[in-house]
């Protein structure tokens, strides 16, 4: 059992410490995020669909594996200039910030967690931006 209770909260250095400790993997159409919740430091992993991210359908499936290594080895917060290094054409212009809500999905129960949900209840917004 979880050491702390549910509690549905967010705080600004979520953001920061997830960005640093989660490891990024590019599976068909999504996002793996995983590495340990900044509330309760479970191990969880977050799926993230790509859909609807500009630019990335225009990217072949090498091209976009070859974004997302990039992103993982040098931060989140770089994925649009990397975009403008891959394609100097301007396919990064169209992207110039993106944000989506990560939310703890860890396995362990926590007291308090309330019926069909999982996790510690902590969210926090995960922000790439460009210039």
């Amino acid at each position: 059992m979880g050491e702390i209770e549910y509690k549905s909260e967010t705080r600004e250095e979520w953001e920061e410490r997830a960005s640093k400790s989660f490891e990024v993997r590019l599976e068909q159409d999504f996002l793996f995020l995983s590495g340990p919740c900044p509330r309760c430091g479970d191990h969880m992993l977050y799926r993230q669909p790509l859909i609807g991210w500009a630019g990335i359908e225009r990217m072949t499936q090498e091209e976009t594996q070859s974004f997302w290594e990039r992103v993982k080895a040098e931060g989140a917060e770089k994925a649009w200039h990397i975009l403008d290094s891959l394609f100097p054409s301007g396919v990064g212009q169209i992207m110039t910030k993106r944000s989506f809500t990560m939310f703890c999905t860890c396995t362990v129960h926590h007291d308090k967690t309330p019926e069909g949900k999982k996790g510690c209840g902590a969210y926090w917004a995960l922000t790439a931006t460009g210039r």
